[in-house]
Order: structure tokens, then sequence, then C-alpha cells
């Protein structure tokens, strides 16, 4: 048991080193986009094409977690995340930086974020027991909005007096920890696909039949994808943008996603302590509904704590939704298509990047950011209400282990 604790604690810690770098990164590149961009929209598609890269291979990557194991992949792409960031660090300062340097720098590290993503978010079923993962992933779920809350303004504080190479070797240091402490993970015995075993029970295909064929997955899947469609574009670029419009500094706009993590945490710390179990659908739902009330608060207050404040209710509703609908995953999954399933969970989370990201550009240059954040949130709130008319998701059931 004391062996399995460390065994955590490693990864944990080296996940959450990395989360924080990458937290770093997209700040800073959607912010450096927004600055150097003629429009809302080409500052949107600087983060669209990286987005696009990492949902076009990320099905692929969950495949090749499952054939050479999730430690294996985490590492190896842990490892090009250190020498990418490194790299364009060193260029950057000796060169300088304009739009097209952000987009090789946005579709490389998509790229290698393909790979990374299914592959550590594999990891906690092969390094503890299935008793404790649903305790596991809410341990999981505070750290990503501790990197969440404290990414942004450390990116945005470096970034305003020192440039786009600090942050970027801020990001390299994180990245080569998280590689070093994943060194010392190791994968328990009948946990799935280790080191030196590659899984050969089929490719991408059969892991997506796999999801769409089980009853829990695939609606959930569903749920995931069209939430992260709206909330994706509002987080990633949205707020880059909406505090260039209202000239903001970047600490400025990095505090309000600062806002948005520090509401994920209290949450997320809340089901840490305190485990839901049995029907979890209803609050799921009434989560979403909430969250799009605070996103539409960014554009109805002028005053900025009152645009913090509806970030958090919305941060904190975001942990809600996203620790119950993980776990459901993690417990529902048979371990051997673990990877291609989070690959699934990531590409639905994060796949929608691209189109969400343009989206919002496309809206806000149509109407203004303030206005999209305002219809943005009340779709938002509209998916929820929808979704809890719908029984299969209401009946959605954390049971305990």
């Amino acid at each position: 048991m004391a062996e399995t604790r460390v065994n955590f604690s490693l990864w944990i810690s080296g996940f959450g080193l990395g989360l924080i770098g990458d937290h770093i990164f997209y700040f800073v590149l959607a912010w450096s986009a927004a600055q150097i961009a003629n429009s809302p929209l080409q500052a949107s598609l600087v983060v669209t094409v990286g987005a696009l890269l990492r949902a076009t291979f990320i099905l692929f990557g969950g495949a090749v977690t499952d054939r050479i194991g999730a430690r294996r992949a985490a590492l190896y792409s842990d490892f090009f995340r250190f020498i990418i960031a490194g790299t364009f660090a060193l260029f950057i300062a000796l060169f300088g930086i304009n739009i097209w340097v952000l987009y090789a720098l946005s579709l490389t590290f998509g790229f290698i974020d393909a790979f990374f993503l299914p592959a550590v978010g594999a990891m906690p079923p092969r390094i503890v027991s299935a008793k404790a993962l649903p305790r596991a992933q809410s341990a999981r779920s505070v750290v990503q909005r501790i990197a969440a809350a404290i990414g942004p303004p450390l990116g945005g504080l470096i970034l305003g007096t020192q440039g786009l190479s600090q942050p970027l070797l801020i990001c390299a240091f994180l990245f080569l920890s998280s590689f070093l402490l994943l060194q010392f993970v190791k994968e328990l015995s009948g946990q799935g696909c280790s080191e030196g075993e590659p899984s050969d029970n089929g490719g991408i295909r059969d892991g997506i039949r796999y999801a769409i064929s089980d009853s829990v997955l695939c609606p959930a899947l569903i749920l995931i994808t069209v939430g992260e469609l709206i909330v994706s574009g509002l987080t990633i670029s949205g707020l880059a943008i909406f505090g260039t419009d209202q000239n903001w500094s970047s600490a400025q706009t990095s505090f309000a996603l600062s806002a948005f993590g520090i509401g994920a945490i209290f949450t997320a710390l809340l089901m840490l302590i305190k485990q839901p179990k049995g029907r979890i659908g209803t609050l799921v739902t009434s989560s979403i509904v909430i969250m799009g009330f605070g996103f539409a608060s960014v554009g109805i207050f002028s005053q900025i704590v009152l645009i913090y404040a509806g970030l958090a209710i919305a941060g904190a509703s975001s942990g809600v939704c996203a620790t119950l609908l993980i776990t459901l995953f993690l417990v529902a999954a048979d371990k051997a298509y673990t990877g291609r399933v989070m690959s699934l969970l990531t590409l639905a989370s994060f796949g929608v990047a691209p189109i969400a990201n343009f989206l919002f550009g496309a809206v806000a240059d149509w109407i203004g950011p303030a206005h999209a954040f305002i219809i943005f949130g009340a779709v938002l709130s509209i998916v929820g209400v929808g979704t809890w008319s719908t029984p299969r998701i209401r009946a959605f059931e954390i049971l305990s282990i």
C-alpha cells in the first residue's frame, strides 16, 4: 500500500508539473497571438492550427499508448515537449518573433500533445488499484485545477516583463522535471499493458467501436464534446481576445483564467473529501447550466471583480463536471482499452478546440468579444437544460467499488 502511494505521488507530481507547463505555454501562445495578429479571427487561428493537428493524431496516440504502454509513451512525448519548448525559446531569443513562428510552435506542440495526453491520462488505472481509482481521479482533478490557477498568472507575469522566450524556458524546465519524475513510476502487474509487453488487442477502430457501443461511455462522450465545443473557445483564446479588447494587461487576463481555475479547485477538493456516488446525472447537468451563467457574466458586467467572480463560478461548475465524468470513464472502461478510451475522451475535450477557437473568433469579429461571451454562455446553459431531459444521461451512475 505504501509503495502504491509513493508510485501515485510520483505520477501526480510529474503530471502536475507538466500540466503547469502546458497552461503557461497555451496562455503565452494565445496572448502573443492576440498582440501580433490583425484581428480576433487571426489570433484564434494560431491556437486553432495546433489544436487541429492534435485532434488529427490523438486517436493514433491512444492506440500507440495501448500498444507500447502508457508509461513509455508518456516518457517519450514528455521528453520531446522539453526539446520543443527549449528549441523555440532559443530561436525566439536569437531571431525574434512573428506570427509564423507562433504558427510553427502551435503545430509542433499540438502534434506531441496528441501522444502525451492519452498516455499520461491512461496511467492511473495502471498504477493504483480499482478501489482507489475514484479518489485518485479526484486528486488528479485537484492538481489539474491548481495548475490551471497558477500556470496562466505565472506565464502572464513573466511575459509582461521578459518576452516569450523566458516563459518557454520555464516550460522546458517543467517538462524536463515531469519527465524525470515519471521515470520512477512503476505500473502494477496485471494492470494492462506494461513495458516490454506490447498490447495486440486491435487498433483505433476497435477502440472506437468499443466506446460507441457502451451505454455509459457513448452518451458521456457526446456530452463532453458538445460542452467543450463551447467552453474551449471561451477559455483558450476567448479570454485573451476579450482581455485585449478591454485593454487589460497580460497579468489581468491571466488572473481571469486563474479565477476560473480557483473555482474548479474548490469543488475538486470537496469531491476529494466526499466522493459522490450513485446517480450523478442531475448534478452534472445542473453544473453545466450554472457554468453557462458564469461565462455569460463576463460579457454582462464591466467591473473586473464581477467578471472574476463569474469565472470562478464557471470554474467551480466545471470542476464538478470534469471530475465526475472522467471518473466515470476510468471506472467504466476496460483496462485493455484505457489508452484509446482516454484518447477519445481527450479528443472530445481538446479535439473540438480548432472549431471552438475558430467559432469564437468569427463571432467575436462579428459582434464583439463581450457579446460572444454572452451568447456562448447562454447556449451552454441551454445544453445543460436539454441534457437533463435525456434519460441515459440522468442515469449516469458511479458505483462504489
